[in-house]
Order: C-alpha cells, then sequence, then structure tokens
C-alpha cells in the first residue's frame, strides 16, 4: 500500500506513540511482526511504507482499530490537500 508523505508521516507518528503509550519497545515490535529491527524502524520513521499485511498484523498489538487507521490515513490526505492548496496560493500572490 503506497502512502502519501503526509499519510505517512501520520501513520508512523501514531503508531510510535501509540507503542510507547503502552510500554513497548521497537524490538518488541519487530520481533512480533518476525521484521529486521533495522526495518521496523525505518517504517516507524516514515521511511519506508507499511504495507496492508504488517498494518494488520501490528493493529491487534498496538489496540488499533481499523478505523484509526483509516482515520490517519484521510489526515494525510486532508493535510497534503492542504499543502498543495497552500502552495497553489502562495505561487497565485508572487
Amino acid at each position: 500500500m503506497e502512502q502519501n508523505p503526509f499519510s505517512k508521516f501520520y501513520l508512523s507518528a501514531h503508531i510510535r506513540q501509540k507503542r510507547e503509550f503502552l510500554g513497548l519497545s521497537s524490538p518488541d515490535i519487530a520481533e512480533a511482526l518476525a521484521l529486521d529491527q533495522d526495518q521496523y524502524l525505518h517504517m516507524e520513521n516514515g521511511e519506508l511504507d507499511f504495507s496492508l499485511e504488517t498494518l494488520e498484523k501490528l493493529a491487534p498489538i498496538l489496540q488499533l482499530q481499523e478505523e484509526d487507521i483509516n482515520d490517519l490515513l484521510q489526515f494525510g490526505n486532508i493535510a497534503q490537500a492542504n499543502a498543495l492548496a497552500l502552495q497553489f496560493f502562495e505561487e497565485d500572490t508572487e
């Protein structure tokens, strides 16, 4: 699942915050997902996309509902639209 940069930011930041809130370490999550720790950290830092399969495995670990993930992706899409609108507005006023 390819994510735009804004969606990726919202999703990865929320996942990191949720993991920390639950007192889980990134190695704990990587092990539970059967991922290399570096690969997981790249996803959590927004450098790699979370695959749909990974999100489905991660949701119960972090107590995320499908709606939570959809909302985060939607917020990212709204942020992207706002950024594009602002860029257009700034170009138009130059």
